[in-house]
């Protein structure tokens, strides 16, 4: 079962009975399109915050499908139609490799094309410009253009026979010698020159994107004939296209060089390659290493959606609680009140899930175009090509949209419980100073699960386990806490073990830590924020005081203001 088959399934459950009462009790639809409409604004807001958060979780899919497709399209810029090389070097010829290939008649091969492939320097004498080093490649321009599954793969657009003095450049080639069709170019190669005229300016595609430069037959043979230097000469190639598109033949290239190599094995100096195959599978292997660490590095981001989800239903519940309240006090049931409260926060949920994910694929292309680069996944300037896997937004909004429903239905049981009086007079919960049973008993159960989560990461080597062993253990026995010592004491006491552990578990056990993966990383600073943040929220007076020292200038209210939220509300 997927992530995708599982987030419907999860999206489904949260909501049916959302749409079952909407169709059964209308006026509560009524209700919730109204409270759009009085409140744009607010509407707006909530939407924009959720979209953002579920724009995060979805970016962190594309910014993988970018990279990795940015990797894959090197096979179709660089290759196209060449499956395999079949290079002869020590007198072997490579007619007779052709007639070798035709004669085995191999499954799979779709086309020969016989190649002579050299390097030299390119020079545009009225722009005064050159390339030293190019790959020159002379060909039969009519066999090439129907060479593979289709002409367009080959860059070629025309199947008219090269003239003796043409040559086509690709398009990179003409950039750097800042040159068009109909230019002139000379051909340094072999302590000789040719003058040549260009033909074709092609894109870096297929067989163009093969050779920075083709030129006819018997070009490159005829200045190397009558060179006066010893080199080595032009390399004869014969490339092979398998059945297929450009990234279909991956499959069908191991047993093709396998079955080559039977056919010419009593030919010295043939060597067969698959540069295709070869550039797909380092496609594979870096794709999933960058996605892992993109996936690594935008974890935090992704958490920090969460979060946001979380908060804006929960801020949003808190808005609307002297309405509620009212509601609640005319007649309306609990289980009316949640629900119309859920259906109304639903459809902020949905229109936001579903502009959040297209809003992940601008975000996830922008750190692509910045970072490809980087790692190797496009040319300083070029930007990535845009490949995104539709299982990839389906998890990003899947996403988004679970999280907001979760945190809708919970806030809704919370909605459910409110004092009505309280509620129209917006007054504070009561503090409940004493711990409740159930909470004790709660707290029990995680401090044995934290345990015996860092005790199994000890012991089977796993730093992920032992990280979050005693973090869970010490928030779960805060309630414990504060039967023995007062409020602020136990918050402290908690908040220094999780900031400590996260410090000192890598020092304390560098070879478990050191056996762990990216995703440890993660972790440990996930174990280092909770920390760091309960500790700053439970040092309230140390705040006070500061802002205390700051209102005797006359500067105190706005970081007083500032401060009284997050001083309120400790746990969001």
């Amino acid at each position: 079962m997927t992530a995708a088959t599982v987030l419907a399934a999860l999206v489904a459950l949260l909501l049916l009975p959302l749409a079952v009462t909407a169709l059964r009790q209308r006026t509560l639809v009524t209700m919730a399109m109204r409270n759009i409409r009085r409140r744009r604004g607010e509407a707006a807001l909530v939407v924009a915050g959720a979209l953002l958060g579920t724009a995060i979780i979805t970016s962190a899919f594309v910014v993988g499908d970018v990279i990795e497709g940015s990797f894959s399209d090197a096979a179709r810029t660089q290759y196209g139609p060449v499956d395999v090389v079949v290079t002869t070097a020590g007198g072997a010829d490579i007619t007779d490799v052709g007639k070798a290939v035709e004669a085995a008649g191999i499954d799979g091969i779709d086309g020969l094309l016989a190649t002579t492939t050299s390097t030299g320097t390119l020079e545009a004498p009225q722009h005064g410009a050159a390339v030293p080093q190019v790959t020159v490649m002379e060909l039969d321009v009519t066999a090439a253009r129907g060479f593979g599954a289709h002409p367009a793969i080959t860059g070629l657009d025309t199947s008219e026979p090269l003239a003796a003095d043409g040559i086509i450049v690709n398009r990179r080639t003409a950039e750097q010698l800042g040159v068009q069709a109909g230019d002139s170019l000379r051909l340094h190669a072999y302590d000789a020159t040719v003058d040549l005229r260009i033909s074709q300016v092609a894109a870096e595609v297929g067989l163009a994107g093969y050779a920075g430069a083709i030129v006819a037959p018997d070009t490159l043979g005829d200045l190397a004939e009558h060179s006066a230097i010893v080199a080595a000469p032009p390399s004869t190639q014969m490339l092979i296209s398998l059945d297929g598109a450009v990234f279909d033949t991956r499959d069908l290239s191991d047993g093709v060089v396998t079955d080559l190599r039977e056919a010419v094995a009593g030919m010295a100096g043939v060597q067969i390659d698959a540069p295709k195959a070869t550039m797909l599978d380092y496609a594979e292997s870096q794709g999933a290493g960058l996605t892992q660490v993109f996936t690594m590095i935008g974890s935090f981001s992704v958490m920090a959606g969460i979060l946001l989800l979380i908060n804006l239903f929960v801020m949003l519940a808190e808005e609307r609680k002297t309405e509620l309240g009212m509601l609640r006090a005319v007649g309306f049931t609990r289980r009316r009140l949640t629900r119309a409260f859920a259906i109304e926060a639903s459809l902020y949920a949905v229109v936001a899930a579903a502009a959040g994910a297209v809003a992940g694929i601008g975000i996830g292309w922008l750190v692509a175009v910045v970072a490809g680069p980087i790692f190797g996944a496009a040319g300083q300037g070029a930007a990535p090509p845009l490949v995104i896997e539709p299982v990839s937004l389906a998890i990003g909004a899947g996403t988004g949209l679970v999280i907001s429903l979760l945190t809708i239905w919970a806030t809704s049981l919370r909605i459910a419980r409110l004092n009505i009086i309280r509620a129209i007079r917006d007054l504070p919960e009561p503090k409940v100073s004493r711990v409740r049973t159930r909470t004790l008993v709660l707290g029990a159960v995680g401090i044995l699960v934290g345990a015996a989560t860092g005790f199994a990461g000890y012991l089977g080597d796993n730093a992920i386990a032992l990280s979050l062993g005693v973090p869970v253990a010490a928030f779960s026995a805060s309630p414990l806490l504060r039967r023995l010592l007062p409020e602020r004491p136990a918050r402290l006491l908690t908040a220094t073990t999780v900031l400590g552990w996260g410090l000192a578990v890598y020092p304390l056990f560098p070879e478990v830590m050191a056996a762990g993966d990216m995703m440890v990383f993660v972790v440990q600073g996930v174990v280092l924020t909770a920390g760091a943040v309960s500790l700053a929220s439970s040092i309230d007076r140390v705040w006070a005081f500061a802002i205390d020292r700051l209102a005797r200038g006359g500067r105190g209210l706005a970081p007083r203001l500032g401060i009284a939220y997050p001083l309120a509300r400790r746990f969001r």
